[in-house]
Parts: C-alpha cells; sequence; structure tokens
C-alpha cells in the first residue's frame, strides 16, 4: 500500500509539471523567459526563501504556541516536523484536506493523546480561518475598491471563498464547542458505516463507537484549556495571522527579484490574499490548475506579458514545489525511524 501511494505522489508531482510546461508552452513570451530568469535580482530571490523560512517557522511557532495550553512542554523541532508534514500532505490532497488528519497521526508517534492532538490541529484550523478571513476585511478596506473596479471577472471569486471560509469557522466552531452536535454526527456516521457494511460486524460497531466516544472525551478536555486561556488563543490568532502574512509575501519578493517596483508591498500583499481566497475552495490537490490560472488571471495586470511565466514559475516552485521536496524527505526519514521503532519492539 505504501509504494502505491508513494507511486501516485510522484505521479501527481509529474502531472503538476506537465501542467506548468503546458502553460509555458502555450505562453508566447516563453522563449524569453531564460533571459528573465538570467537577471534574477539575487539579493530578493534569497528574500523570497527567508520569507519562505519564516513561513515554515511561523507555522511551527503557532504548533508548539497551541500545544503549550492544551497540551504541555512541546519542543520547537518536534513542531517544525509537524508543520511541514502537514503542509506536504495538504500540497498533495484536494482543498489540503489530508494535511491535518496526518498531523495528527504524527503527534500520536510524540506520545500526543489522539483527542489531544485532534483538539490542537483543529485550534489551528479554526484560528487560521480566523485570521484568512481578518486579512480579507483588511485586505477590501485597503485595496478592495480598486479590486473590484480593475479584477471585476474574478471579483466573485473572492468573496466566494471568504463566505466558505467564513462558514468553515462557523460550522467548526459549532462542532468544537457543542457536544451533543458532535455526538450525534459520529454516531450517525457510524451508523452509516454499519448500514454500508463497512463495519460488518456489532464488535467492529461497537469498537468504533467506543474509540469515539473516547476521542471525543479527550478532544473536550482539551478544549477546555481554551475557555481558560482565551488571552493566550488570541496570541495564537495573531502568530496565524503573521504566518499567512509571511506567505502572502512571497509573490512581492518575486515582483522585487525581477526588477519591478511600481506596486507596494501592501497592494501586492492584498492581491494575493484575494488569489489565496479565490482559489482556497477549488478541490483540486494543492490547487494545481487553480493556482496557476489564478495567477495568470490575477497577476497578469501587475507583472510585463514578458515576465509574468517566469514570475509564476518562481512563485509556484517556491509556494508549492519546495515543500514537495522537503516534505518527501522529512516523511522518509520519519518512516524509517517508525519502522527501525517497531522492529526494535517486535525483538524484544
Amino acid at each position: 500500500m505504501k509504494k502505491k501511494t508513494a507511486v501516485f505522489r510522484y505521479l501527481y508531482i509529474g502531472l503538476t509539471i506537465v501542467v506548468i510546461v503546458l502553460i509555458g508552452v502555450l505562453d508566447p513570451n516563453f522563449e524569453g523567459m531564460w533571459k528573465v530568469l538570467e537577471t534574477l535580482d539575487f539579493a530578493w530571490l534569497i528574500t523570497a526563501f527567508l520569507v519562505l523560512f519564516a513561513y515554515w517557522f511561523t507555522d511551527a511557532v503557532l504548533i508548539k504556541h497551541i500545544a503549550s495550553y492544551m497540551y504541555g512542554k512541546y519542543s520547537i523541532w518536534s513542531s517544525i516536523k509537524i508543520s511541514l508534514i502537514g503542509l506536504y500532505y495538504g500540497a498533495l490532497t484536494p482543498s489540503s484536506t489530508g494535511g491535518q488528519p496526518m498531523q495528527v497521526v504524527y503527534m500520536r508517534r510524540d506520545n500526543i493523546g489522539t483527542g489531544t492532538a485532534t483538539g490542537i490541529i483543529g485550534v489551528k484550523f479554526v484560528v487560521y480561518q480566523l485570521s484568512l478571513c481578518a486579512i480579507y476585511i483588511a485586505a477590501m478596506l485597503f485595496a478592495g475598491r480598486d479590486f473590484y473596479i480593475e479584477y471585476k471577472e474574478v471579483f466573485f471569486l473572492t468573496t466566494v471563498g471568504f463566505l466558505v471560509n467564513l462558514a468553515l469557522v462557523i460550522i467548526i466552531g459549532l462542532s468544537l464547542f457543542n457536544r451533543t452536535f458532535i455526538d450525534k454526527c459520529g454516531a450517525g456516521i457510524i451508523n452509516l458505516l454499519v448500514k454500508l457494511r463497512i463495519l460488518k460486524t456489532q464488535e467492529k460497531a461497537d469498537a468504533a463507537r467506543s474509540s469515539f466516544a473516547k476521542t471525543m472525551n479527550e478532544f473536550h478536555e482539551s478544549m477546555s484549556y481554551i475557555m481558560k486561556h482565551k488571552f493566550k488563543v488570541f496570541i495564537s490568532f495573531i502568530i496565524s495571522v503573521i504566518n499567512l502574512l509571511c506567505l502572502f509575501a512571497i509573490p512581492y519578493c518575486v515582483y522585487r527579484a525581477m526588477g519591478l517596483n511600481e506596486k507596494t508591498l501592501f497592494e501586492l500583499l492584498a492581491l494575493q490574499a484575494f488569489l489565496y481566497l479565490a482559489i482556497s475552495f477549488i478541490p483540486t490537490p494543492g490547487s494545481a490548475g487553480a493556482s496557476e490560472g489564478g495567477f495568470y488571471l490575477f497577476f497578469g495586470k501587475v507583472f510585463p506579458s514578458e515576465q509574468i511565466f517566469a514570475g509564476l514559475l518562481l512563485w509556484r516552485f517556491l509556494t508549492y514545489y519546495v515543500i514537495l521536496f522537503v516534505g518527501s524527505g522529512l516523511v522518509l526519514v520519519e518512516e524509517l525511524r517508525q519502522d527501525r521503532k517497531q522492529k526494535k519492539l517486535k525483538s524484544k
């Protein structure tokens, strides 16, 4: 199964590369791309990588901070590992849905209970959604009028993305703090699995109910920490805002690396926030296709036509392919370490 999963991952990565190549070939200025890349400002390119690393690091700091008031001491190195693994699996799954479950799996390996790990990642997700909505509102106040005038054709996509994320905040908030709602959903899912004969025996159904109840008890116990540490949750929100701003600053670094300086940092932060929301609800792994097309739609008026594809290539490499390379290496190391650990346990 692991081999099949690995093959699928590499096939998917290959497919995304093909998409990039096809876009490049269709771009009439494709031949001039190499000339553009040769004239890049090295200092701004290094800055882009530093901003990317800051994005990874602040994501890890957010995990560590939430874990500190919901679990206890959790090392920054473990937090970095969990962060990168979440980003990696999120890049490989539709709407980044695979990132959070895999983070819970790897946190379990660090001896954090499933319920507590789920709670940590759940709070992180809610804080992330809140910070994304806050950035959208700030961007609309700062550049909404100009954005509507220049991008009427895609303005509605950004609005839909905002509403989808806002709805998620409301739904997740209800599911986090309403135990009755959680229990009804869990019971309904288990009953559905029984009817579909996925849980074929009564023993399996009872085991699933027992496991669900235990996890929910741990989960809600961890949620009580939020009510006791509201200020710390607010600090988590601030960290999450900084984290997203690091991600949204990458296009500006690419823009400056190409020798362009007409647009300000705030203008491109707002534009990237709008793009991020516009493609956030499109259910393709890593937003493949949507990201590339969206970049052309949103940044086509920012980058000159002879530089837009090179800009796309650099932006996509920094925000997507680097995490695939780093994440796949980290997952490989972690799996080898886990295999050794299992072999030692079996030999005892």
